[in-house]
């Protein structure tokens, strides 16, 4: 009786039902679960939806306006390490998207160690400003210089849809390497900004509530690099219209012929009546 009631009182932890790759013995089933064998540290937190959406549509901007330049040798990435100190390999920085040029030949490696061969720094790099906004503002900029990229852009989703507002911190931010060889801050602000190591204007958007960092090929925006997907679907919708217009002037030129059939035909008429009155007259005529 006295077990029961304990057991009422001070409930054990039973492990999580769900599918297992092996049955686990009786006194593991109702033995305490140890959580803390599946806590993520912070570097491995997951991104957000809002995070990963961004991410996916720049990669895809990036690689149609690499179709459109013709570019050669470039790599588009999100999310892997640069590490750049061989004495400390754990120094490194995670772009969220990056530009590298001349990479090495597949398979790629799961990091980049800046320091092997073909392990090249990202020319240009995005930064989405996460939680930890102080970080991203103070460190991104001394650790991309360090790095070696010569462009980098941190764009806040927070403030680019209005969800926050603070004196420091603003939609777009951009870094370029100056003469003297630090990243020198040359535009912060609403943008658009001039990317000079992509060739494109950087365009903050919202799209259904969601913040955007898009590209353009003129600073008013008009001209927006399509991504992947809305290429495909603009030459699907241009196919489309080739298609109806092609039907259109099927018919105009079917219509065509039947207008010349029929006047064919009445002329044919004309010229019988005209042939059978003539005909007649000489009937008429003759004697």
């Amino acid at each position: 009786m006295s077990h029961v009631a304990e057991s009422v009182a001070q409930p054990r932890k039973r492990a999580p039902w769900g599918p297992v790759l092996g049955d686990l013995p009786p006194e593991e089933m109702v033995a305490d679960v140890d959580w803390s064998r599946w806590y993520l540290d912070e570097d491995e937190m997951a991104e957000s939806y809002e995070q990963g959406a961004i991410i996916r549509t720049l990669l895809s901007c990036l690689s149609e306006l690499a179709r459109q330049r013709g570019w050669q040798r470039v790599l588009f990435g999100a999310d892997n390490y640069f590490a750049w100190v061989r004495e400390e390999p754990r120094v490194r920085v995670s772009p969220d998207v990056y530009l590298m040029d001349d990479p090495p030949e597949p398979p790629m490696p799961a990091g980049w160690q800046t320091w092997l061969p073909g392990h090249h720094p990202p020319r240009w790099a995005v930064e989405i400003v996460s939680s930890d906004w102080r970080k991203d503002y103070q460190e991104a900029p001394a650790k991309y210089a360090q790095l070696g990229s010569r462009e980098l852009v941190l764009f806040d989703p927070e403030v680019a849809r209005g969800a926050v507002t603070h004196k420091s911190r603003v939609p777009l931010t951009v870094y370029q390497r100056g003469a003297d060889g630090p990243l020198v801050k040359v535009f912060s602000g609403a943008g658009p900004a001039r990317s000079v190591e992509i060739d494109a204007w950087l365009q903050v958007r919202c799209e259904k509530g969601l913040a955007r960092l898009r590209l353009s090929t003129d600073e008013a925006g008009v001209e927006l690099v399509p991504t992947e997907s809305e290429r495909a679907q603009a030459e699907a919708q241009n196919a489309a219209k080739e298609a109806q217009n092609a039907a259109r002037e099927a018919q105009r030129a079917d219509a065509e012929a039947q207008r010349a059939d029929a006047e064919a035909q009445r002329r044919a008429e004309a010229e019988r009546r005209l042939r059978e009155m003539e005909e007649r007259l000489r009937r008429i005529e003759k004697p």
